[in-house]
């Protein structure tokens, strides 16, 4: 009775689609069926075990199709029933009773094989991921090694060929020292003639002799006789390695010395024929056309047939030779000896003498007396004639190397030193209002220096018709305490100038140091205003750093350095200028002594100059082209030659030769003028800064104090940016031109301004004025200079920029409260405008390196 329900349910779910479960067992038996078929991808023995279960259920739930056929077609009839009828048997009712489960075990097992699937899938596409990233990093260190072992190849081989060169420049040197000695019969001297012959003959036997010294083989050496000699090529290669000096390894490449010999012996090595399409290069064999060996003439001597050799092939390419130099590339302009214009390629030992003896450097490095390192007179028919020309050059060109690196040291030490001396010096600009106020309070008496100064300041103003604010009393008294500087400065600028000129940069920098250690220890002891006063006038008298600055950056550079030169110059300025007096403001607030408030300030101003003091001391050579033993620059071996020459004849040549004429690009005078009238109105229109930032904040508690700090800093780091970048890679009249530009534009726009966004605006113009300008200016005056008076002359410009700076403070501002903000500040555009006039109109950019005559050298 139990199995009753069974049958029934079996029977009713027979009944309702019989057809429709008989297709989806088909269909799951296809599907079956597929997968085992398409499954051989995965070799996986879970995966197999899996498909081997779906097969086997399959089976059974297909073998109960039958089953269900005879159900379908006995339709109200249970399994039991059909049992008892015989039309099924009992094994055919268990498989029909089965089948719901199969059904299930085919699910179970179908939805393991597509998670299995999937999982392999993701498993996959992981491996692959995997083994391209590592295909990758593996290519990428086989490239570096391929890279690594190609550069070691690389450095191994350049490194033999410049041991290789090294050898046969040793030979080289060697030989001309034997060649000097006059040895003529020992069979070193015989074998070194008999190779250096056969290396001078220009042909194929030529290389091979010369490989054959290099690498030191054992065949004999045959001399120009046609003799084997019982000397070997290892044997004369050994003599040269034990010829040169201080031995060199092979890890240490040939050092530059002073000894003529060397280049002497190099010279046919230096001079090459003319390198067109067709011709082949000089380290190249040509192999299109046999070589002509020329032969050697009759011979009475053993050292003439080299010698003939050599001259035969320098008359032959002697003519291209110099044509190619000029044209190929990689090629520099050095200077020449005017001496060379009138001799052509004859030898001038002098001038050679002349310029070793002006560097001690390579005077120091030679072991040899000054007999020898001069380059001795040839005979008639001595190879090594036609090459004493280029021994010159070889001479200059030393001396140009270690002039470069002697001007970047002698320029870093003036930049340091600038920088201390000017931060130095601003610190005092921020205090000078609570330093006079202070002074003040210290002496209230009516009669006292300060009050009796404070009376004709208040009768000045008083003058005008528009009351000035009490207030001013303070910047108006420190405003005429910087014009007394600039007026101090004026009247001794020349004098410092000449002084440099005639004892050297040097000792006037140094004396002007002593100077300005007086002027600060003053104020570091100034607890009254007499003493304080007493500081301003010596440090007036005494500031000569900046001009003898100027004058030491034009001894040390040439003309196409000038302009990059004195803007590092004044990028020191706009260093100092925005870090100085914010570190003068922060140093004043520290009290150590209770009688002078401000000398922590003052004190560490003192060290600062000490400091400068002893680092000049030490660090910084003469630099007068008349008083220095080292030359800078191309054009300077020239310069001191004939300096030195003409002083060593007639002491007074030292002085300048007033009635000599020099052709000026611009008139000395004409700049100063411009300098003069450029600070005239730029000098008081930074001045009037304070008064016109005060109308900004006009019946307001804010302080104008702190809108002058932000826009002084502002144009201070604006102009440090231009000349550490801009300033010094332009020609110095196209950043005049647009240095006076700017500042005309800005003196209109300060005029009109109304907003902080129009000041900021008129204050970067400013800063590319102050960036140019005066920078500008002393560059152009630095070119009309001759060698003998450019203290005087850089000083003279000095001067006259110092009365601008002296009396525009003191006429702009009296124009500004006589008729007004806008009427002074567009007074003053138009007369920036007349200096833009002159500036475009009458100034001409100097020419760079027309003294240098186009000779080339291989650099």
């Amino acid at each position: 009775m139990a199995a009753a329900p069974v049958n029934s349910h079996s029977q009713a779910q027979s009944e309702a689609s019989p057809r429709t479960e008989h297709a989806v067992t088909a269909s799951k038996a296809d599907d079956a069926q597929g997968t085992a078929n398409g499954a051989d991808t995965l070799d996986n023995p879970h995966f197999k075990d899996l498909q081997r279960s779906l097969r086997n259920a399959m089976k059974k739930l297909n073998a109960t199709a039958k089953v269900d056929a005879i159900v379908a077609e006995n339709p109200g009839k249970s399994l039991d029933e059909l049992v008892a009828e015989k039309i099924i048997n009992a094994d055919q009712k268990a498989q029909a009773l089965k089948k719901p489960a199969l059904q299930a075990t085919v699910a179970q097992i179908e939805e393991q094989i597509a998670q299995f699937k999937n999982f392999a899938s993701h498993y996959e596409e992981r491996l692959n991921s995997q083994k391209t990233a590592l295909e990758k990093a593996h290519k990428e260190e086989l490239d570096a090694v391929r890279e690594k072992v190609r550069a070691e190849a690389t450095e191994a081989h350049q490194k033999d060929l410049r041991q290789r060169l090294l050898s046969l420049t040793k030979f080289l040197c060697a030989a001309a020292a034997m060649r000097r000695s006059g040895d003529e019969t020992s069979p070193e001297s015989r074998a070194f003639e008999g190779v250096l012959y056969q290396v001078y003959g220009g042909s194929h036997d030529a290389v091979s002799s010369m490989l054959k010294l290099i690498d030191g083989v054992d065949e004999k050496v045959v001399s120009v006789e046609g003799e084997t000699l019982e000397v070997t090529y290892g044997k004369v290669k050994q003599t040269s390695e034990e010829y040169a000096p201080g031995g060199a390894t092979e890890e240490v490449e040939a050092t530059a010395t002073s000894d003529p010999t060397l280049a002497n012996a190099a010279y046919t090595e230096l001079q090459d024929g003319p390198l067109d399409a067709g011709a082949t290069a000089p380290n190249e064999i040509d192999t299109s056309a046999p070589q002509t060996e020329v032969p050697p003439p009759a011979q009475t001597l053993v050292s003439d047939a080299a010698n003939q050799v050599a001259e035969n092939s320098w008359e032959q390419n002697a003519a291209g030779s110099l044509e190619s130099s000029a044209n190929a590339d990689g090629w520099v302009e050095v200077p020449r000896d005017p001496a060379e214009t009138e001799t052509g390629l004859q030898a001038t030992p002098a001038s050679v003498d002349i310029g070793l003896k002006n560097n001690p450097t390579v005077a120091e490095t030679s072991a040899q007396s000054d007999e020898t390192v001069s380059v001795p007179k040839t005979q008639s028919g001595d190879g090594f004639e036609p090459f004493a020309d280029r021994a010159n050059l070889q001479s200059e060109l030393i001396i140009m190397a270690l002039a470069a690196d002697q001007r970047k040291k002698i320029l870093r030490v003036l930049m340091i030193s600038l920088v201390l001396d000017l931060i130095s010096f601003t610190f005092i600009l921020p205090l000078f209002p609570s330093l006079l106020t202070f002074y003040r309070s210290q002496d209230p008496s009516p009669t006292s220096l300060l009050n009796r100064v404070f009376h004709y300041l208040n009768a000045y103003k008083n003058s005008f018709a528009k009351p000035i604010d009490s207030r001013y009393d303070i910047v108006l008294l420190g405003g005429a305490l910087g014009s007394l500087f600039s007026l101090l400065q004026a009247i001794a600028a020349p004098f410092i100038g000449r002084l440099s000129d005639k004892y050297g940069r040097r000792t006037a920098l140094l004396c002007s140091m002593v100077g300005n250690t007086l002027s600060v220890a003053l104020w570091v002891a100034a607890t009254d205003f007499r003493t304080f006063l007493a500081s301003r006038i010596v440090g007036g008298l005494s500031e000569g750093n900046v001009q003898l600055a100027h004058a030491i950056a034009t001894d040390i550079s040439d003309e196409s350095q000038r302009g990059s030169t004195m803007a590092l110059v004044g990028a020191c300025f706009s260093i100092a200028f925005t870090c100085g007096p914010a570190l003068g403001a922060a140093l004043s607030n520290i009290t150590t002594v209770a009688a002078n408030p401000f000398a922590t300030a003052a004190g560490v101003s003192l060290l600062l100059i000490v400091t400068e003091t002893l680092y000049l001391y030490r660090c910084l050579p003469e630099t007068h082209p008349r008083l220095t033993k080292l030359n800078f620059g191309p054009l300077r071996a020239e310069e001191t030659a004939s300096s030195t020459q003409k002083t060593n004849n007639n002491p007074a040549a030292s002085k300048p030769d007033s009635t000599m004429p020099h052709k000026h690009t611009n008139n000395p005078a004409l700049l100063n003028l411009l300098h003069l009238l450029f600070l005239l109105p730029f000098s008081g229109l930074e001045f009037s800064l304070p008064f016109l930032t005060a109308t900004f904040y006009a019946g307001s508690t804010a302080s104008p104090s702190a809108l002058n700090g932000r826009l002084l800093s502002m144009m201070g780091l604006i102009a440090s940016l231009l000349q550490g970048t801009v300033v010094r890679r332009l020609p110095p009249l196209m950043t005049l031109r647009a240095g006076v530009v700017a500042c005309a534009i800005s003196f209109f726009l300060l005029a009109r301004v109304s907003s902080l966004v129009g000041l900021y605006s008129a204050g970067a113009l400013l800063a590319v004025t102050s960036a140019t300008v005066v920078t500008s200016l002393n560059s152009l005056g630095s070119f009309e200079a001759r060698e003998g008076e450019r203290g005087l002359v850089l000083g003279r410009l000095r001067s006259w920029g110092q009365v601008g700076r002296a009396a525009g403070p003191l006429l702009f501002c009296s124009l500004f409260w006589w008729v007004g903000r806008e009427i002074a500040y567009t007074t003053g555009g138009f007369a920036m405008l007349a200096v833009c006039v002159g500036v475009f109109t009458t100034l001409k950019s100097p020419p760079v390196g027309s003294a240098t005559k186009a000779v080339k050298v291989k650099a």
